[in-house]
């Protein structure tokens, strides 16, 4: 009179032929043909083998262990969901930065005690209800030697080695950042490889897109420099990584994070733009999500796939190339870079981190508006370098290649920014932005200009690149006659010269240096009224 639950003894060969006479094919269910269907007949039996009877109060060995199997399954599932971790870019051969208080964040099993150890220092932390903790180390000169950087609950424990201490600098942008040091020119490449260093380090955040089609590509951990590993590093990056590492004998880190075709505001995050509304309205248009590359062009995209897990790493500050894919939309740019340069200083908690940022190369562009399009993100470019505090922008056309949007040229990038590093950042006295324009008087058939230089300005080939307009803005070439650091500029057919510019096209050359070579940016000055 008790309940019974019933077993198959055995279960069925699958590979056998069911009944109804057809074979199995793999892939298919086959039905055999309707037979008797009561308890009993031949076909019933056929299908499914004899039960065996077991008690309800001894139950089948067969399903105490399958129970028990779950069991430690979901154990062992929950165990590892809030297994230690540290969060991203922490990793062996890390840089610390050096002077600051860091954060080391993570997971771990909720209420269990983390510590964090470091050389001489330690801090403990509890583990939240959400699995987060976060632990400090207070602030640390340079150093050198490579210690393990230790994480422990009283269950687990992590061990990062080869930490040192020194200056992180992010290099962002897009790609003419991205490119890399494999596809320099061969004597290139191979002086660079020869200066490896185990100071300089490098974390390379994954991208999203490649060739038109949407990737995942893991981040690759924080690397020394070898001779065989820098083939994917940033080309530009590690030029200006290995000057200022050799020339202050610290570590150096770069922590990379840009992507080919990528816009400005695509980096700025989501955040920052419901903050400041008007900011958004600025931005150039946005691809359908049909569209792949929407991935890398639309407000916020590759903030929210790519920096935002990297970005609160303490920095020493910023190297940034970046404006092609905004060349086509040049009248906000000011808006925008100076936008994005306020969202990252916020996130770091940084009102003056320094942000040093590559202006427009030279290229032979074809655009509706007298080829100029790239001209006048330039001059944006310029604006922000004038106007935002601790920025420097470095001057580049004249190392680009016309029918080339990416030009092989980047130890002259690289050294640029370690120039203008060395100014604004390590204090050195240090000539490192070429002639600037200081102003501009505007009188009967001339054009005075003044610039801030070192030295006298000279030329360096013709410069058949100035032009002057009068009331009619028809620019015209004129005559140049250079008198140390001024520049008087002049035409016959023009008696009243209303604005002058110099290099003003998408593909340019740049004759006008300083004694020590730096070219003068191109730019565009109208008279006052």
């Amino acid at each position: 009179g008790r309940d019974t639950y019933a077993l198959p003894a055995r279960m069925p060969n699958r590979s056998a032929q069911p009944a109804g006479g057809a074979p199995h094919r793999r892939g298919v269910i086959t039905t055999p043909a309707r037979r008797c269907s009561h308890p009993g007949s031949s076909a019933t039996s056929q299908l499914f083998p004899p039960m065996k009877k077991y008690s309800k109060n001894k139950l089948a060995m067969p399903h105490r262990f399958f129970i028990f199997f779950l069991l430690c399954a979901c154990c062992i599932d929950s165990a590892y969901a809030q297994e230690l971790t540290v969060d991203t870019p922490f990793s062996s051969n890390m840089v610390l930065q050096r002077d600051t208080r860091i954060r080391i964040s993570g997971t771990a099993v909720p209420g269990r005690t983390v510590t964090v150890r470091f050389g001489s220092q330690s801090d403990k932390a509890c583990s939240a209800s959400d699995s987060r903790w976060q632990a400090y180390l207070e602030p640390m000169a340079a150093d050198t030697t490579g210690k393990p950087l230790l994480v422990f609950d009283g269950q687990d424990s992590l061990r990062l080695d080869n930490v040192v201490v020194g200056d992180v600098w992010l290099a962002g942008g897009q790609s003419n950042m991205t490119f890399r040091a494999a596809s320099l020119l061969p004597d290139a490449y191979a002086r660079l490889r020869q200066q490896a260093s185990p100071l300089i380090r490098s974390y390379n955040v994954g991208r999203v897109v490649e060739g038109g089609r949407t990737i995942t590509e893991k981040d690759a951990p924080w690397t020394p420099f070898t001779p065989e590993a820098i083939g994917k590093w940033s080309a530009v990056a590690t030029y200006f990584a290995a000057e200022i590492s050799e020339r202050y004998g610290i570590p150096i880190g770069i922590l990379h994070c840009s992507h080919g075709a990528s816009t400005v505001e695509s980096w700025i995050s989501p955040e920052y733009y419901a903050a400041h509304p008007a900011t958004e309205a600025l931005q150039c248009p946005a691809r359908p999500q049909t569209d792949v590359m929407h991935r890398v062009t639309n407000a916020s995209q590759l903030y929210t796939s790519m920096l935002a897990k990297v970005i609160e790493y303490p920095l020493r500050g910023v190297i940034w190339y970046q404006g092609e894919s905004n060349g086509a939309w040049p009248n906000h740019y000011y808006e925008s870079f100076s936008a994005l340069i306020d969202c990252w200083r916020e996130i770091q908690r940084q009102p003056e981190l320094p942000f040093l940022f590559a202006q427009l190369s030279c290229y032979d562009r074809k655009d509706a508006r007298g080829n100029t399009t790239w001209a006048e993100l330039r001059e944006a470019q310029r604006k922000v370098a004038c106007s935002v505090p601790r920025t420097a922008m470095i001057v580049t056309c004249d190392v680009g290649e016309f029918k080339d949007i990416h030009p092989k040229d980047k130890r002259t990038v690289g050294h640029r920014f370690a120039l203008a590093a060395r100014d604004i950042v390590y204090g050195e006295q240090v000539n490192a932005s070429g002639p600037v324009l200081r102003s501009a008087r505007f009188g009967d058939r001339r054009v005075t200009l003044r610039f801030r230089t070192k030295g006298a300005l000279t030329a360096r080939g013709p410069l058949s690149e100035f032009e002057i307009c009068g009331a009619d803005s028809i620019y015209v070439p004129a005559q140049v006659v250079i008198r140390r650091k001024r520049i008087i500029l002049c035409c016959d057919s023009i008696r009243q010269p209303q604005a002058a510019r110099y290099a003003w096209r998408n593909a340019n050359t740049l004759c006008l240096h300083d004694r020590d070579g730096l070219p003068a940016s191109p730019f565009r000055i109208t008279a006052e009224r």
